[in-house]
């Protein structure tokens, strides 16, 4: 066998060596699905036709772990950080929703000493729906009705009392 037909085989042979370990070490990173596997994959193979799927899928875990973390604190300050670091992350909206309704829970607690209807009307302007809205709703109707049933009151009252006299 001549040099000129050994050289371009063996570069042939390598260069197939070469994309058997890439794929290789691709269905590697795939099985094992880790944050490690694919970060290692990228450190070996940074410029395969692969490397843009790991730099993917090392996104999308890194969200769900941020996301676990979030959903496990189930905190204002949990979802806070969880959007600070993935805001753009798959759970980015569900975050923005867990953390209106704690927020709008603490502001509804806190309205609970100071029940007059410009706070109650306050609280609907920052938080127009959900359970608590309904019920700073129902309030503020009770604090509407209370002076009509109590003037009802004081007319029957009177009337009452002009009769008698």
């Amino acid at each position: 066998m001549s040099i000129r037909f050994t050289v371009p085989v063996l570069l042939a042979a390598v260069l197939l060596t070469a994309c058997s370990t890439a794929d290789g070490d691709w269905r590697k990173a795939t099985a094992a699905n880790t944050l490690d596997a694919y970060q290692t994959f990228l450190r070996q193979h940074g410029s395969d036709e692969h490397a843009d799927n790991a730099r993917g899928r090392i996104l999308a875990i890194q969200d769900e772990q941020a996301w676990g973390k979030a959903r496990a604190a189930n905190t204002v300050e949990g979802y806070n950080a969880y959007l600070e670091t993935e805001g753009g992350g798959v759970h980015a909206e569900e975050a923005r929703y867990y953390l209106t309704a704690l927020q709008r829970a603490q502001a509804w607690k806190a309205l609970q000493n100071d029940a007059s209807a410009a706070s109650l009307q306050a609280f609907l302007q920052k938080y127009p729906q959900g359970v608590e809205s309904n019920q700073a709703r129902d309030r503020l109707k009770e604090l509407d009705a209370a002076p009509k049933t109590r003037q009802r009151r004081h007319s029957q009252h009177a009337a009452y009392s002009a009769r008698g006299a």
